[in-house]
């Protein structure tokens, strides 16, 4: 089990949009440790990542959960 596997499955969970809030906060929790725990080892996805984040900012339902990330 790598890295890009675990950060390509929070993907899956955020992207989903039939998930519930709940599910969609605890992905974007776990991708914010992901980015902050193995920020270099993920270089090629960190293009990925941090764009998804900023979406969920500027999303009003997730936005308190995206800036507790930050």
């Amino acid at each position: 089990l790598t890295w890009t596997v675990v950060a390509h499955s929070i993907f899956v969970i955020i992207f989903t949009l039939a998930n519930f809030q709940e599910v969609k906060e605890c992905a974007i929790h776990c991708m914010g440790l992901v980015i902050a725990t193995l920020g270099d080892n993920l270089k090629n996805e960190l293009g990925i990542c941090l764009p998804i984040l900023l979406e969920r900012l500027r999303n009003e339902i997730t936005r308190l959960t995206a800036v507790k990330v930050y």
